[in-house]
């Protein structure tokens, strides 16, 4: 993933534009670039978008990197602060931080830089400062399942390494019928999770309803517990369980003990697709934070 001197989408009210030396991004139009409208919410993109210089000669002299931005922000200690004009999506990371790394994804040397942008580079080293050993808090190496709808929304319809992805009862049900697997994947997103390095619909979550990335579905799997007063035979009762044990890698007995848990570590538990499962944020962990969704 590539990118050229110019950042978008700038999140300008981001620390590293507030001190210790103030900066307010000189902002201009730029052109949508058009491969940008066939990503998912590409076709929402308006003809121009807000965009800041962060070299002074030419654009495009430089090449720099972006990551990807699909799912970046499942840890709640990584930061999405600016995009670039890149050759993948709108949602890349040209700035952005997770834990103790930042990613500056411009090529461009110091003395090349604009003057905002040099001062933007030393507020972020001072930034930084706060989050020293803070190592990252979710780290895997399986992609967001954001890119299956990626992958489904592709006009030119399913090459072979996006069949592969796929998981295999959507294919099955589905085949090359591009529609029929936009609807599979609009249906039945939230219930897809990692296994043996292939996406896969979980079971349990789809019988229940439960988005598999939200802490209400634990909280739900809890009170199917307590109704079913322990005696663990009804089938919503059983999924409820395995859903619990699965996405928390934690076994306990009774419902009042997985709700104690859950109380436990209320606000700090996100679900990560990098782990494929929640995870707990350490108490100590310093601003800026996010809340994980609800």
């Amino acid at each position: 993933m590539c990118l050229y001197e110019e950042a978008h989408g700038v999140v300008a009210s981001h620390p590293i534009f507030q001190g210790p030396f103030p900066v307010t991004p000189t902002l201009h139009d730029m052109a949508t670039p058009e491969h940008y409208r066939r990503h998912p919410c590409g076709a929402a993109l308006g003809a121009t978008m807000p965009a800041w210089s962060i070299y002074r000669g030419k654009i495009g002299r430089y090449v720099g990197v972006v990551a990807d931005g699909y799912g970046f922000e499942d840890s709640p200690d990584a930061e999405w602060i600016a995009s670039g004009k890149n050759s993948k999506n709108a949602r890349a990371v040209a700035l952005g931080r997770q834990g103790n790394f930042f990613h500056w994804g411009f090529a461009a040397a110091p003395d090349e830089m604009t003057d905002e942008a040099r001062t933007v580079f030393l507020n972020t080293l001072a930034y930084m400062r706060r989050f020293d050993g803070k190592n990252a808090l979710a780290v895997g190496k399986t992609n967001s399942r954001e890119w299956l709808s990626v992958y489904v929304a592709s006009p030119e319809g399913l090459s072979d390494y996006y069949k592969k992805q796929m998981p295999a009862a959507w294919m099955a049900a589905a085949g090359d019928d591009l529609a029929a697997l936009r609807a599979l994947c609009a249906a039945e997103l939230p219930y897809v999770v990692r296994v043996d390095g292939h996406w896969q619909v979980d079971a349990d979550c789809k019988q229940l309803g439960l988005d598999n990335r939200l802490t209400a579905s634990l909280r739900r799997c809890v009170e199917l517990l307590a109704a079913a007063d322990g005696d663990g035979d009804s089938s919503d009762d059983a999924a409820a369980r395995r859903v619990l044990e699965r996405y928390t890698g934690q076994q306990f007995v009774t419902a009042a003990e997985w709700r104690g848990w859950l109380e436990a570590n209320e606000g700090r538990l996100f679900h990560s697709d990098k782990v494929g499962r929640f995870a707990v944020a350490p108490p100590e962990y310093p601003s800026p934070y996010r809340a994980p969704a609800k």
